[in-house]
Parts: C-alpha cells; sequence; structure tokens
C-alpha cells in the first residue's frame, strides 16, 4: 500500500495533463500511487495519461465512458485510493518536485488530519494578473494551526482572522477522513463549486489541520478552469450559477442528515456565499447585453427573491452614493443598466418582511434621485427660455429708433406705454418711414 495518493481528475485537457503527470513522476520521494480519472473525454487526455501508465506502475487510470463532473471524478479516485494519505491535484496544474517528501517529513514528526500547504498562482492572461496575485496572498494566509469546529469556522464564516479557502488542491488530507468523507456525500455531477461541498465534509470528520503555508508545494494556473476574470458566455454564466446552486443544495442535504447546530450554519454561509460568487461574476463576466437574460435565469434557478437580493446589493450603493452628493447618475452608468432589469423582476417579488425594507428604502432613494433631476430639468428649461426672452429682447431693441436712456425714448414710454394702441401705430408708422428711407 503506497504512503500517499495523489487524485486526479482530467477532462479534454491534452495540452496540459502531460506537464501536470511529469510534476508527479519528478517528485522527490517515490513512494505513492497517482490515479488518474479520464471522465470522458474527446481528445488525446487519455492517451496521454495512458502512456505514463504504461511506463510507470504508480500511475493507474480510470476510463468514464461519458462526462460526470468533477466531483464524481474525485470520488471515483478517492474510492479506489489506498494511502494513507491523500492529495488532490487537477490537471491543468503541477506540483512543486520536492512537496511530497517535504510533507513526508512533517507528518512524521506532527500527527494531523489535515496539513495545509502554500501554492503559486500562475495567470494565463493579462487580465487574470491581479486577481493571481490576491488568489495566491488570500490562499496562503492562515490562522496558524487549528483543532475541531475551528477548522470548519475557518473556511465557512468569517468568525476567525483571516477566511481559509475552501479549495481541496493545497491540503493533505489523512486517507480514511477522505474516503469515508466521499461515502457519506451524493455521487451526482457536482461541477462548479464542489470543493465547498467536499472541503466542508471533510472539515466536519478533521479534529486537526496544520499550518505549512509557508510550502508553496501547489503552482495553480489561474485562467484555465472556471477561475479567472476574463468575459464569459451567457450560456457558461446561467450553466455555472446552476451548478452552484446544485451544489447549495448538496450541502443542504448533507447538513440535514448530521443535525449538527456549526454543519447547519456552515451550510447557510456556503449559500450566501455562493449568491456572492455569481453575482460577482454577474457584474464582472457578463456583456451588457446578456445581463437580462442572465438575471432572469437567476430567478429560475435561486427565485425571485434572491435574484432581487442580488439586484439590491448592486443598486443599493450606487444610488445612496447618488442621493448623498445629490447627484443623477450618467447615461453609462450601471445604475441605469441594472434599474430596468429591477423593475421587472420586483413585480413578481414574493412578500417578506426584511427585503420589503429594502425595496421600500431603495425606491424612496430613486424616487428622489429622480425627482431632483426632474427638477434640474425643470429649471434648466426655465433657465433657456429666460435666456431666449432675452435674447429676443435685446434683438428688439437692437431694432429701435430711439435706444433706452435717450430723452426721446424717456419721453415715448412716459405719453406712449409699451403695448398701447396709440405706441403700436407709431412704431409701424416709424417702421414704414424706415424701410422708405432704406429704399
Amino acid at each position: 500500500m503506497p504512503k500517499y495518493s495523489i487524485l486526479i481528475p482530467a477532462f479534454n485537457v491534452e495540452q496540459y495533463i502531460e506537464k501536470c503527470l511529469q510534476s508527479v513522476l519528478n517528485q522527490t520521494y517515490s513512494d505513492w500511487e497517482a490515479i488518474i480519472v479520464d471522465d470522458g473525454s474527446n481528445d488525446n487526455t487519455f492517451n496521454v495519461a495512458n502512456s505514463f501508465a504504461l511506463n510507470d506502475q504508480r500511475f493507474h487510470l480510470i476510463q468514464k465512458k461519458f462526462n460526470e463532473g468533477l466531483h464524481a471524478a474525485r470520488r471515483s479516485a478517492a474510492l479506489t485510493s489506498s494511502g494513507e494519505y491523500i492529495l488532490f491535484l487537477d490537471s491543468d496544474d503541477e506540483l512543486e518536485p520536492r512537496l511530497i517528501e517535504l510533507l513526508d517529513y512533517f507528518v512524521k514528526n506532527n500527527d494531523a488530519d489535515m496539513v495545509r500547504y502554500g501554492l503559486t498562482a500562475i495567470p494565463e492572461t493579462d487580465a487574470d494578473e491581479m486577481f493571481a496575485h490576491k488568489y495566491e496572498e488570500m490562499f496562503n494566509a492562515t490562522n496558524g494551526d487549528l483543532y475541531d469546529g475551528d477548522i470548519l469556522d475557518a473556511s465557512f464564516s468569517y468568525n476567525l482572522q483571516y477566511w481559509i479557502p475552501w479549495n481541496v488542491h493545497t491540503t493533505l488530507y489523512r486517507g480514511d477522513l477522505v474516503r469515508k468523507s466521499f461515502r457519506e456525500m451524493c455521487a451526482e455531477r457536482l461541477n462548479k463549486l464542489e470543493d465547498a461541498f467536499e472541503y466542508l465534509v471533510f472539515c466536519t470528520h478533521a479534529t486537526s489541520s496544520l499550518s505549512l503555508v509557508e510550502l508553496h508545494g501547489l503552482r495553480y494556473h489561474i485562467g484555465r478552469g472556471i477561475s479567472g476574470r476574463s468575459k464569459i458566455s451567457s450560456e457558461k454564466f446561467i450553466k455555472d450559477q446552476k451548478a452552484a446552486h446544485d451544489v447549495v443544495l448538496a450541502i443542504d442535504e448533507f447538513a440535514k442528515t448530521k443535525r449538527e447546530l456549526r454543519i447547519q450554519k456552515a451550510a447557510e454561509w456556503v449559500k450566501w456565499r455562493a449568491q456572492n460568487i455569481v453575482l460577482d461574476d454577474y457584474q464582472t463576466r457578463l456583456l451588457k447585453a446578456d445581463l437580462e437574460q442572465c438575471m432572469l435565469a437567476i430567478c429560475d434557478t435561486w427565485g425571485v427573491n434572491s435574484a432581487i437580493e442580488m439586484l439590491l446589493s448592486l443598486i443599493e450603493p450606487r444610488a445612496g452614493w447618488f442621493d448623498h452628493h445629490e447627484m443623477y447618475p450618467p447615461q453609462e452608468d450601471s445604475i441605469n443598466i441594472w434599474k430596468p432589469i429591477y423593475t421587472k423582476i420586483r413585480t413578481n417579488y414574493i412578500s417578506d418582511i426584511s427585503l420589503a425594507k429594502r425595496i421600500d428604502t431603495l425606491d424612496a432613494t430613486l424616487a428622489r434621485i429622480e425627482h431632483r433631476e426632474l427638477v434640474r430639468k425643470y429649471n434648466e428649461q426655465q433657465r433657456i427660455q429666460e435666456a431666449q426672452r432675452q435674447a429676443l429682447e435685446q434683438a428688439k431693441e437692437s431694432r429701435r429708433i430711439f435706444k433706452k436712456g435717450t430723452i426721446m425714448r424717456t419721453v415715448l414710454d412716459t405719453f406712449f406705454p409699451e403695448k398701447s394702441t396709440i405706441r403700436n401705430i407709431l412704431r409701424t408708422l416709424f417702421t414704414s418711414l424706415r424701410n422708405i428711407a432704406r429704399k
């Protein structure tokens, strides 16, 4: 029985998997097995993986006829594994050569159910560069060694100093813990945030999680898979948000079987966090033309009130800012994109006290902004009309024979007031005489 099992799900990654498997082969520690699950690939992934399996018996290859998703692939690999310890590796990432050697040295001297190590984030595009920096900083943060309930709290609440991401790939696990956990999980297809479900179950069984984040053992590529900041199609977004919701449901079912308050709270927190992840993709990764269609998809998946809550969190800060500064948003501002969508979806709102207060407050804020803009437009129209009136008066004045301030004009205004019949006759007479003189 090997001491370490490396579990590698793979789907249509012919351009990356060779480098991934070579990083396993390059490990300076040799007592390992690598279980590769070809998840129904239709490219050359299987052949590349099979070449490693044919040349080294430590590589074991499972071929699935149809694609079943990351969760099912990891589950198949885990239940096939026999290692005392398990670590996960995605087929488009790599391990540093001495990772297992250094982990082995650590676990020989430290008894733990889980050992968190660090990563190096590698951006695939310029758009991913800043995100990669933040990603690396976040994943290498640590609260130190954790025990019992703090392990779950660290990743499924904000109760500790640092939030520890639920990524399954930067942790070494006791093998029996992983196998037990996967037997308790559903086998259905989960393909977005599935690692949240898996990591949550691992944490519920772990009694110790030791920190070794200074060891950057994983080379993680940002932008190859579902990570990254590049724009995505509406089709992909709709598929991804549905997949995220499937994970929320799976975690909720797991929490019900455990009937423990801390697990139920963690499940509720995952739902909140998943909605925020969906919302982040919605506002940053979609084209403007796709926003309404995708929000309607969120309505269908998460429910109308959840969709309204997401839109409120987008509109409220912008509306509050413009209201505070007594300004109206310019046409290109994002609030003018989200408002019509919000108005359309709000018609299907289902009564909820806490949500109703937010809706009423936002509606009042938007009404103030709109009223202020109408007043501004009215005042601007009045200013223009007054300017036009004054310009007309100036034009009339320039055509007068007797200018303001002259003796003749003073006499004329005194004895023949403006708009009187005699004044109109005199104006007509003077105009006729002037025209004759010009001829």
